[in-house]
């Protein structure tokens, strides 16, 4: 779907570039926690909907002579399964090309709007996925996180080849390897199969994920990675039923933190942008 005969302007050429990603959530989010802290903090794994993805893997092992290393067999899928519990994301929406021209806008998922849109009374954040990645890399290029960054594949059966959800370990595995060096290799092997595979069902959300993983497992709790909003933020876009009462909200924290805003507005079997932003 399209905008209806809006106007180009730098904001409308901006949020319909291959860099710009949509994240739908709630007013009271956006306008509470992310716009008004400007932080927005990734979430957990086990937050998904999908189960294929807040289920535990069960992961297994196999091969040759490993009786020989059971022990250090069962740790190595031990480290694994911290490492895949401990994975958190950033969940958007990306915009549809087809044959290198723009067929759908990533604001104008009607669907998006009712499931994580709070039924169109909620806010998309449209962000730069080029600043987004490069801002977390630099914060925390010293620190305990890697980060990974792709489109979602969709699949009708996720089990069609299930390599990724065992280790082959063989008798001579663990020569000059360790338990927790053997789960990583695996990891980032199978790292597409892991992190950026979803059920045909969601296909329709075009998502594209950033997804950080700890460098080390074992090594305690530590806070998911956050960033500040207002370093790769695009703008921002009301649902077409965004509450009139949040108007002077989101018009004070638009001169807070610096952005622009449009509201979506449907009339005549399509959604125009308008423009209330002061900034």
């Amino acid at each position: 779907m399209k905008l209806r005969n809006n106007t180009v302007d730098e904001f409308l050429t901006s949020i319909s570039a291959h860099d710009a990603v949509f994240h739908y959530t709630r007013n009271s989010t956006a306008l509470e926690k992310i716009l008004f802290e400007d932080c927005f903090k990734f979430s957990s794994f086990a937050d998904a909907n999908d189960p294929h993805e807040y289920k535990d893997k069960m992961i297994g092992d196999g091969g040759w002579g490993w009786e020989e290393v059971r022990d250090k067999a069962d740790k190595t899928c031990e480290v694994l399964d911290k490492l895949l519990k401990d994975v958190s994301f950033i969940s958007c929406c990306a915009n549809f090309f087809e044959y290198g021209s723009l067929k759908t806008l990533g604001a104008l998922r009607s669907r998006m709007w009712s499931q994580y849109g709070e039924n169109h009374k909620g806010i998309c954040l449209v962000f730069s996925k080029e600043k987004l990645i490069s801002l977390l890399r630099e914060k925390y290029k010293d620190e305990m996180y890697l980060f990974y960054q792709d489109d979602v594949d969709y699949k009708e059966y996720l089990y069609e080849n299930s390599e990724y959800d065992s280790i082959e370990i063989n008798s001579d595995s663990f020569d000059g390897k360790t338990p927790d060096s053997i789960a990583v290799d695996h990891f980032e092997k199978y790292k597409r199969e892991l992190l950026f595979i979803k059920q045909l069902d969601y296909i329709d959300e075009h998502e594209h994920r950033i997804v950080a993983r700890r460098k080390e497992s074992g090594i305690g709790t530590i806070a998911p990675p956050e960033f500040k909003v207002s370093k790769c933020l695009i703008g921002v876009i009301l649902g077409d039923r965004f509450p009139e009462a949040y108007m002077p909200t989101i018009d004070k924290l638009s001169k807070d933190i610096g952005f622009e805003y449009r509201q979506l507005h449907w009339e005549s079997g399509g959604y125009f942008l308008l423009n209330h932003s002061r900034i």
